[in-house]
């Protein structure tokens, strides 16, 4: 990829080096190439890059992942690629959510380009991986935090997403603007927040208080949740913008 193609793709240089070199173990070698998952940001910068330049697809597990993989080629059956595994927990002496398996994911070295979508759901925990890890993590991902766990190979799973709607009226789709909408505190006290490095947007961290948001961006808030711009609405009298936001509960 040459640097004029490059500066259309700040701060994403390295993420296409990687894709360009499996997409000429592909073109080169015929077989099938399989990349790290990634965020829906990097997701979107791949999509615009390959364009329609060679056979692919994203993969996650089921159609409303959120991580997913690169698939270069048609060869390969996506199940020969991924693995879903689950374990049990006992939720009357265990309170585990997302951030306890990031965290024991970490703890065990691994690499989190390997893992995909995680979840508790009904006293099981449900994590996606590359199949190359799939054995390593059944026989030494033990415990997260106090809690023992037991992986096992399962079939595919999907997510049940659920949300708590809400409608905000904003003056602009800026990033501090919406976010101060959301946790009702002035446009200063969101730009702190921001500027803090607090925020996400689509899993990626946004300190541009100027950041116009669209639908269907996911809001990441330090110590208030996880949002979804479900729509966008322009009041056509008063000019303002309503926007209806589900909350990940």
């Amino acid at each position: 990829m040459n640097n004029e193609i490059f500066q259309h793709f700040h701060g994403y240089e390295l993420l296409l080096k990687k894709i360009d070199n499996l997409v000429f173990n592909y073109q080169n070698y015929g077989r099938n190439a399989v990349s790290d998952f990634y965020n829906p940001d990097a997701l979107e910068v791949i999509k615009r890059y390959l364009s329609d330049s060679c056979d692919y697809h994203f993969f996650g597990g089921y159609m409303q992942s959120v991580r997913k993989v690169l698939i270069i080629g048609n060869k390969t059956n996506d199940s020969e690629v991924l693995t879903c595994l689950e374990a049990k927990f006992n939720q009357r002496f265990n309170v585990l959510d997302n951030r306890d398996i990031k965290g024991a994911v970490y703890n065990l070295g691994i690499d989190i380009g390997k893992i995909g979508d995680y979840w508790v759901e009904n006293e099981k925990i449900f994590l996606y991986c590359h199949n190359e890890i799939a054995d390593y993590l059944i026989d030494n991902f033990k415990q997260i935090g106090k809690c023992n766990v037991d992986f096992r190979k399962v079939e595919f799973h999907t997510q049940t997403f659920k949300f708590d709607n809400f409608n905000v009226t904003v003056n602009s789709t800026r990033l501090d603007s919406i976010v101060g909408a959301i946790i009702r505190k002035s446009r200063e006290k969101s730009k702190e927040r921001i500027n803090a490095g607090l925020v996400n947007v689509n899993f990626r961290q946004i300190e541009q208080c100027d950041y116009l948001c669209k639908a269907e961006d996911i809001l990441s808030i330090k110590k208030v949740g996880r949002y979804r711009i479900k729509d966008i609405q322009k009041n056509i009298k008063s000019g303002k913008i309503i926007l209806s936001i589900d909350k990940y509960i």
